[in-house]
């Protein structure tokens, strides 16, 4: 079962779209191995994870975690989650 829209424009809940941030992300997968658009290969390796719907710190923030380490850029955040993210495994 999907939620409705809440009717506020800025409600950015994993099922906004009605479809589940885990299914997203499995799709999103499928259309990079399938589709003959260009992927860095990073978002194909951190597509990989499983169980990356639920996953903390979760898909964009391994992205910006990996871009910052290729770029030797140390990285400063609040978010707590961003400790169980070794770059090797981001």
């Amino acid at each position: 079962m999907y939620r409705q829209d809440s009717g506020r424009s800025n409600d950015c809940s994993p099922y906004y779209y009605q479809l589940p941030k885990d299914k997203a992300l499995a799709e999103l997968y499928q259309f990079s191995e399938t589709s003959g658009a260009s992927f860095p290969e990073a978002a194909k390796t951190i597509l990989k994870i499983p169980n990356l719907g639920s996953a903390r710190p979760g898909f964009v923030d391994r992205l910006i975690h990996r871009a910052g380490h290729a770029r030797n850029h140390k990285l400063v955040t609040f978010e707590k989650a961003a400790q169980n993210c070794p770059i090797q495994r981001c």
